[in-house]
């Protein structure tokens, strides 16, 4: 990364900080590069938290380490989920609210007892918790925050191990991840890193609108915007085409970008389309990469996956073409399936 005045200003700018752009812009590698410099000043016990959504988000992050930082430094730098490193602070420290060992319950046993449960299951799940030590995994957050909030030793216990906090995707912290951050920001470094574009998880309870106001408000962090930037697709004008696609505003078609509409109903089935859509674009982009290509199919709903997904399996005869089978894998809302199956 070409180090301009602004991400300069980043790595030398003390306290707080707030990065916000879109995707690409290199919010993650500026933390990175952030994190390398404040190593130096650690004591060797000493680590740096790196905290995002999804094990698919941590893997992102790990696999860009190794373009960033020395071997040294990725084994100082702890990347985890939110859920992981509340899991283990419960766990150590859980009995400093019920005076009993913690426990847990998986989320998929938490549905087969809710099911089976007659009554009021989120204040059951609450007592659960408050009288037996037994968390599901929505309370994780909520009790790891309790925690931290309630004793001052164990706030300067993480807070001496980890000096340094780094937030993902930022925007989509709820009520009780923003007060775990909150009570570690007292003595630790946090650098949110956010794009208020892109908030994925708004319809859960807790995600809020006005989250980027809450840390301005509280944490009074240096601000930085890197939202004009792209290093991963530049010039090709397809982030601001994503952009007016997620705001419903018209724009440019990109060269990079293919639109291809239909009319259920009439002649060729809908999947059938979609079979033949899928196949040249494999073709296409295995003749220009020179390998495989990995191709997403999203869909709304289980029910058009289960189709899209039987039409990729079988040889679809269309006039004189025969579309081959496609050898897939089928990812749909694991929630559904496991209650249907229930």
């Amino acid at each position: 990364m070409k180090i301009d005045p602004v991400r300069q200003e980043i790595l030398d700018a003390p306290g707080h900080l707030l990065i916000v752009g879109g995707p690409g812009c290199g919010k993650t590698t500026i933390a990175l590069l952030k994190t390398q410099a404040r190593l130096a000043a650690l004591e060797p016990e000493q680590r740096v938290l790196f905290l995002s959504f999804s094990r698919a988000a941590v893997r992102q992050i790990t696999d860009r380490m190794s373009g960033v930082l020395d071997r040294a430094s990725r084994q100082r730098l702890e990347v985890r989920t939110f859920h992981a490193f509340f899991l283990d602070v419960v766990r150590s420290h859980g009995r400093l609210l019920t005076g009993r060992p913690s426990s847990f319950i998986t989320p998929d046993r938490e549905r087969q007892i809710q099911a089976d449960f007659d009554g009021d299951w989120k204040s059951e799940r609450r007592r659960l918790a408050t009288e037996e030590g037994r968390y599901v995994f929505d309370l994780l957050a909520d009790t790891t925050a309790t925690l931290l909030e309630r004793s001052a030793a164990l706030r300067a216990l993480y807070s001496s191990i980890y000096p340094l906090v780094i937030v993902d995707e930022f925007q989509d912290t709820n009520t009780d991840q923003w007060r775990v951050v909150k009570a570690v920001s007292g003595a630790s470094t946090v650098i949110c890193l956010a794009d208020p574009d892109q908030r994925i998880f708004d319809h859960l309870d807790g995600v809020e609108e006005q989250r980027l106001d809450d840390a301005v408000a509280h944490l009074a962090p240096t601000p930085f915007d890197l939202s004009k930037d792209n290093h991963r697709s530049p010039g090709g004008g397809l982030l601001d085409y994503a952009n007016a696609v997620l705001n419903n505003t018209l724009h440019p078609e990109p060269d990079n970008v293919r639109t291809w509409t239909y009319t259920p109903g009439y002649g060729v089935p809908w999947q059938t389309r979609v079979h033949k859509g899928v196949v040249a674009m494999r073709d296409y982009l295995t003749c220009r990469l020179g390998r495989a290509p990995t191709i997403a199919v999203l869909a709304s709903v289980n029910s058009l996956l289960g189709q899209v997904s039987e039409v990729l399996a079988t040889d679809t005869v269309t006039g004189d073409i025969t579309l081959p089978a496609i050898d897939h894998a089928l990812q749909w809302d694991p929630e559904l399936t496991a209650a249907a199956g229930y």
